[in-house]
């Protein structure tokens, strides 16, 4: 149920980038009570489908199993980036507030050290990249 809300809000999203914010669509997730990483799991999944789909382009054409989902740009990945990196910041917020029975702090990291690799260069990803940097010396220090 989770996943497909979040596939609705984020094509919300991808379809008003000039009015919706990077993040809205986890915290209003958040907002409803669905956990951190059950909102990470499925916006990991989404970020990989994406992923893969720009990266494996050509052996989908030649297994025939092309699926096309609504967002498959590489601004798409982008924003799907950014909003992972949101829910990382608000999460460790949350944890230094009140801490929770669980919180994966080697996955995060492992996962910042992914996302920082495969986030694109220039102006439009500086506030992502910076964002995933605190991240990851929040981490490092706290964890």
């Amino acid at each position: 149920m989770t996943e497909h809300i979040a596939r609705l809000l984020v094509e919300f999203q991808l379809a008003n980038t000039d009015v919706v914010p990077p993040g809205w669509v986890v915290r209003v997730l958040a907002r409803c009570g669905i956990p951190y990483v059950e909102i990470w799991d499925v916006f990991h999944q989404m970020y990989e489908s994406q992923v893969c789909d720009n990266l494996c382009f050509i052996e989908r054409i030649l297994t025939s199993l092309a699926k096309v989902p609504p967002f498959s740009s590489q601004s798409a990945v982008q924003i799907l980036s950014a909003a992972i990196c949101v829910l990382f910041q608000d999460w460790l917020e949350a944890e230094k507030h009140s801490p929770g029975a669980y919180f994966p702090a080697d996955r995060i990291d492992s996962a910042v050290e992914q996302y920082l690799r495969e986030l694109a260069t220039g102006d439009a990803q500086r506030v992502t990249r910076e964002g995933y940097e605190r991240v990851r010396r929040e981490l490092r220090k706290s964890w």
